[in-house]
């Protein structure tokens, strides 16, 4: 009986290539895919973060008849403080405002001071675009200071017009443009350096007013909604800031709305509602939306 032996064919080296390259590209493709839909969630959570505090303002101003407001509380202790502390009670954070009224009672202690100004190291999850997971802790920066950052500031700047958060006693009624076309807060991320965005306070620590660092300061923390040249930027700054890119190792880009975002921005506009405006949108319509009475017509694009 003849017995026949059929000898098995091993895969070859190009063949082991090939399933190698297809499994590479696979697990490519799958991480990317992962990281798009990370970063659409992300934008969402930044979305949703920011309408709560959009309605928050809404809250205070239903109450106060104005937008948060230091000039509101009287005192000089109070003007050393943002408007996004007082806006803590209508953003589900009554504890840390008891904590800070208590704190503000005490003379002669400086906002940066904590204790007992527990928020200035409190990072306050609202006011933090998800996408920014270094905020959700308390940041030292290269002079060791250590303080809480947010992500969102108040539109404001009157290169071509008047804004949202020119006056600190500001009311919806002066929103002659209506307040579904007018941009009330915008993302803007702290640099790297840490320089700016204390969600607490704008009194600077004595360790960040050294010569040097005082360089690095431009004359307003408040970026402009529209171009600056030359004006209150820092020594190193040169050429027009807009909303565009931005980059966290880059200082200058403190000086204009941008975001962590791919393509553009999260902007809540002064009805509560809040879009995603794309680095191109044109820049005609751009400072119309800053503008609270400039009388033009707005199209938001799709």
């Amino acid at each position: 009986m003849n017995t026949s032996c059929r000898q098995r064919r091993g895969a070859g080296l190009v063949e082991l290539l090939v399933v190698l390259a297809i499994m590479g590209m696979v697990l490519g493709l799958g991480l990317s895919a992962v990281q798009r839909v990370r970063a659409a969630a992300e934008a969402l959570a930044c979305q949703n973060s920011m309408r709560q505090v959009a309605m928050g303002i809404h809250h205070y101003h239903l109450n106060h008849q104005m937008l948060p407001n230091r000039d509101r509380w009287g005192g000089f202790e109070a003007r050393h403080y943002t408007w996004m502390v007082f806006l803590l009670p209508y953003v589900e954070e009554g504890a840390l405002w008891q904590t800070t009224m208590t704190a503000m009672s005490q003379r002669g202690v400086w906002p940066f001071q904590s204790p007992p100004h527990l928020g200035y190291v409190t990072p306050v999850p609202v006011y933090v675009c998800p996408a920014d997971r270094r905020l959700l802790r308390p940041l030292t920066n290269e002079v060791e200071v250590t303080a809480a950052y947010h992500s969102y500031v108040g539109v404001g700047g009157d290169w071509h017009g008047d804004t949202m958060w020119n006056v600190y006693e500001r009311t919806f009624g002066e929103v002659h443009d209506g307040l579904s076309n007018t941009l009330m807060l915008a993302e803007r991320p702290p640099p790297a350096s840490l320089l700016v965005g204390r969600w607490y306070t704008n009194v600077l620590h004595p360790r960040l007013t050294s010569p040097d660092l005082r360089l690095r300061w431009p004359s307003t923390i408040v970026p402009y909604f529209g171009i600056t040249s030359g004006y209150g930027l820092p020594f190193d700054c040169v050429g027009t800031f807009t909303f565009g890119p931005g980059r966290l190792d880059n200082d200058c880009d403190r000086l204009h709305y941008w975001s962590l975002h791919r393509g553009g921005a999260n902007f809540a506009f002064g009805d509560g509602s809040v879009r995603f405006l794309s680095y191109k949108i044109e820049r005609d319509l751009y400072f119309a939306l800053a503008t609270i009475s400039g009388g033009e017509a707005v199209s938001l694009p799709d």
